[in-house]
């Protein structure tokens, strides 16, 4: 044994034996607690968070498949087609009083050129001078009477005070500054 070298010992670094001795001893010390909560967790997992994430890659998978299956886009793209006929059957609705709207206003603008014209044929007038009466529509009892009497002055203004008092308070004029700089 002499003329032969000895082979070095394999040692473990001292951090590893460090988080082995801590391991084992908190083992030692709260094993029961740990393995029942182990045991805990399991039967949740089983119970209650399995379910739902086997319910959830189920629905997924089939949205998966909806997303592509033909008859399910061919009925979504029926309702959107339904959709935008009825959208465009109203705007078409819509034009259509639009226009006849506008008809009706040129035609009536047409009549009083053509009067207009008439009159200034036969002598009376190239315009009526007389304006048009607009009616009001009838008063509601929610109208306020206008013979109310106001409580102040038109020109009171709450910040500079009445006029009546002779001991207002005015700041000083600004002017130019006094000293050099």
């Amino acid at each position: 044994m002499d003329g032969e070298e000895r082979l070095p010992i394999n040692q473990d670094p001292p951090i590893i034996s460090q988080y082995y001795y801590t391991a084992t001893s908190y083992l030692a010390q709260y094993g029961w607690f740990v393995l029942f909560g182990v045991v805990a967790l399991y039967f949740l997992w089983k119970s209650a968070l399995e379910p739902i994430l086997t319910n959830l890659r189920q629905k997924s998978q089939l949205a998966a498949h909806k997303k592509y299956d033909a008859s399910e886009i061919e009925r979504r793209q029926a309702a959107m087609d339904a959709h935008r006929r009825r959208l465009q059957e109203e705007h078409d609705q819509k034009s259509a009083e639009h226009a006849a709207k506008q008809a009706a206003l040129a035609e009536k603008r047409r009549q009083e050129k053509l009067e207009d014209w008439e009159r200034h044929q036969s002598g009376q007038g190239y315009r009526s001078k007389v304006k048009k009466t607009v009616e009001e529509p009838p008063a509601t009892l929610s109208t306020r009477p206008s013979n109310r009497s106001r409580l102040r002055d038109t020109d009171y203004s709450p910040l500079m005070g009445s006029d009546r008092s002779e001991t207002s308070w005015r700041r000083e004029r600004r002017g130019p500054s006094a000293g050099g700089g």
